[in-house]
């Protein structure tokens, strides 16, 4: 993969999480991910979950869309990112309009043979 590639699927990824066009983040999801991959969250204090397949996981894309992105105007950006053979390290922020800081993690993807993501870890911090 050359560092464009690597870029443009680092940025698919940040504008999967945060588009509020539903159609485009489908059209994101199914690009991005494999069709047997699986997204993993475990929060503290939160129920652990685990999504498996493009169709869940964009149904839980668009649930955190709508809460933290349209319903709280939260605003996503890539702080940054790094690979390792087939997995990749994306860190982000999300921002409410003034600029304060609401909300910081990373994500931990395995991807498969195919540069599609196979597994998603998202950890927050």
């Amino acid at each position: 993969m050359t560092t464009t590639e690597l870029e443009k699927l680092v940025n698919d990824y940040i504008d999967t999480w945060s588009t509020t066009n539903s159609k485009h983040r489908q059209e994101l999801v199914e690009k991005m991910y494999s069709q047997t991959a699986e997204f993993y969250a475990e929060e503290p204090g939160v129920k652990a979950v685990n999504h498996k397949g493009t169709e869940a996981i964009f149904k839980n894309i668009s649930q955190v869309n709508d809460r933290l992105v349209i319903g709280n105007k939260l605003i996503t950006e890539l702080i940054g990112f790094s690979k390792n053979y087939d997995s990749l390290k994306v860190s982000w922020e999300m921002k409410a309009p003034n600029g304060e800081l609401a909300l910081k993690g990373m994500n931990f993807l395995q991807l498969d043979t195919l540069n599609k993501i196979d597994k998603d870890y998202i950890f927050i911090v």
